[in-house]
Parts: C-alpha cells; structure tokens; sequence
C-alpha cells in the first residue's frame, strides 16, 4: 500500500510539475540542428532534452550576440529567420500552450562565435 501511494504522489507530483512547465515560459539552448524554411521552424539538440522543434513566429525577437568584427556587428538591429544557421548555438525563450503543441519562439538569442566542437 505505501508503495502505490508513494508511486501515485510521484506520478500527480509529475504531471504537475509537467503542467506548470507547459504554461510557464521556458528556455532551450543548444546547437541549430536543421532550419525548416517552409514550415518557418528550427530543430535545436537541446542541453538536457535533446532534438526539439521550434516555431518561429512572424512576432519572434531574433538577437544576434558575437557577430561581425569584434562582436559589434548588428547591435542595434535585430536579425531575421535567415540569421538561423545550422551549428550556431542558440537559446529560445518559448512557451507552450499544450503539452501536445510544438513550442514557439517569443525571443532567440544566436551565437555567433565558434564553438568547441
């Protein structure tokens, strides 16, 4: 009896947390796996989840940080879809409305500066 208790306070503990990470803003960060032009989506491998795809909405706030010389290039000017390279690292503030919804992009900070590897 106490193992199903303790499992079933696990299992609504979960499902809690899991309903207040979908409505809450959340952020992603890890390398530009693939840019999808057509649907106006990116695949991020993300930190700790791995490969999430992201909408990219015309309202999305897209920030370029360490480009151009001495990263100054573009400071005062935000970028557009295009600016999405794959293999630039980025880190997208979202939301997610429903668990079974692809998360979109309120704002996207790129990388411009090489990584490690």
């Amino acid at each position: 009896m106490k193992k199903l208790l303790k499992k079933t306070s696990l299992s609504l503990a979960l499902v809690a947390t899991l309903s207040s990470f979908a409505a809450a803003d959340s952020i992603l960060q890890g390398s530009i796996l693939e840019v999808k032009d057509d649907t106006k989506t990116i695949v991020i491998d993300t930190v700790y989840s791995g490969p999430v795809e992201v909408k990219v909405l015309p309202s999305t706030r897209i920030e370029l940080d360490d480009c151009g010389w001495f990263g100054t290039d573009n400071i005062f000017d935000d970028g557009d879809f295009y600016d999405l390279k794959v293999g630039r690292h980025a880190e997208v503030k979202g939301y997610i409305s429903n668990t079974n919804e692809m998360p979109r992009a309120s704002k996207i900070e790129v990388k411009c500066h090489k990584q490690a590897y």
